[in-house]
């Protein structure tokens, strides 16, 4: 989704800066103040750019923190069910063996 979603940023971009850079002087010739014009802008948008890739790549790392915690909580559930099932045949077992001995009082 990142990708796409930057590619189409890209494109647009891409496209106002060649809109910017075609236009120069009206008879189709480029003056050194239009060629800088335009490194100014596609500079601004690819700073832009930047700026919106850098808040989803740290959005992104937060996500993944957020699903590893998932993940060992889930891990640990799991463990203490096991643990629980355990648990439950041993008590059965010394209920078995409780009701099999009978123990002398002294």
């Amino acid at each position: 989704m990142l990708s796409v979603f930057t590619s189409n940023l890209f494109s647009q971009n891409l496209a106002v800066i060649n809109n910017l850079c075609i236009k120069g002087s009206g008879d189709g010739t480029l003056h050194a103040w239009s060629i800088s014009r335009c490194n100014e802008a596609a500079t601004r948008i690819l700073a832009r750019q930047l700026v919106c890739l850098r808040q989803q790549i740290t959005n992104l790392q937060g996500s993944r923190a957020q699903i590893r915690g998932v993940a060992t909580h889930t891990q640990a559930m799991y463990s203490n069910t096991s643990i629980s099932v355990g648990m439950k045949g041993a008590s059965k077992a010394m209920a078995a063996m409780n009701k099999e001995c009978t123990f002398a009082y002294v």
